[in-house]
């Protein structure tokens, strides 16, 4: 492996790595702003009913013996 094709195989995993982190920064923020909107009645049912059945089974969990 030359110095030239070393150099290119380096480049490229930085700019592959830079992308990645740049995908992710635009996923997290996307997430920030999605979850700092207030949730319709409908989808705020969805997700009490969905924190509650979480509830339920961790309780359930705990009552059975190992």
């Amino acid at each position: 492996m030359t110095t030239t094709m070393t150099i290119l195989s380096v480049s490229g995993f930085i700019v592959a790595g830079l992308e990645l982190w740049w995908i992710w920064l635009l996923l997290a923020r996307h997430r920030r702003e999605r979850l700092a909107q207030p949730l319709n009645q409908k989808d705020f049912q969805k997700e009490l009913d969905r924190i509650l059945c979480q509830r339920e089974a961790l309780t359930q969990d705990k009552k059975e013996p190992a």
